[in-house]
């Protein structure tokens, strides 16, 4: 008798990097669009750091997509897919598949084209890298303070003054920007 071993459970991305990742694949591999790398999507998928992405498959999918960007040719899925490990590869046919109905079902609706699909999942990994950022800032404030280091002390407070701003601001833009939407 041969045991076979059950199939790992298909991974989930938290919602707003399957979102994003699903509109970069659906962009990147659209074959009408005749200038792919040039694009909008391109440019913000080069530019993107890879910490925006909290889950390892979504960081090998947004590498893989940097380097094909980067390399001359056509960006096509087989290809895109063989460079993904074993569990990214199934996730991003599932990102590309469900983008697909999600851009079908969403047609009609305002802020659903291009890159505006992803404005709102981007504001809020954004929103979160920084408050992460700010949160381990917390250990180094308190490191220097018990250290009697007070430029470092000062430096560390100021910076995380300025992540709380930024997050206030990128805040009031998403709450805008739903609101826009509704």
């Amino acid at each position: 008798m041969v045991r076979k071993e059950p199939a790992a459970p298909p991974q989930e991305l938290p919602d707003q990097e399957a979102r994003v990742l699903g509109v970069f694949l659906d962009e990147l591999l659209d074959l009408s669009k005749p200038d792919r790398e040039g694009s909008d999507t391109a440019r913000l998928v080069s530019l993107l750091p890879l910490e925006l992405f909290s889950h390892r498959i979504a960081r090998e999918i947004l590498t893989v997509l940097k380097e094909f960007l980067s390399q001359p040719g056509t960006l096509d899925f087989s290809s895109l897919t063989t460079h993904l490990g074993a569990d990214a590869g199934p996730v991003a046919a599932r990102l590309l598949h469900d983008e697909g109905e999600q851009r079908a079902a969403d047609a009609d609706k305002a802020g659903t084209e291009g890159l505006g699909r992803i404005h709102i999942p981007l504001l809020q990994l954004k929103i979160r890298l920084l408050e992460d950022t700010a949160k381990n800032l917390q250990p180094e404030i308190q490191k220097a303070a018990v250290e009697g280091d007070l430029p470092a002390r000062e430096a560390a407070t100021r910076r995380k003054q300025e992540l709380a701003e930024e997050i206030r601001r990128l805040k009031a833009e998403l709450k805008a920007e739903m609101a826009r939407r509704i």
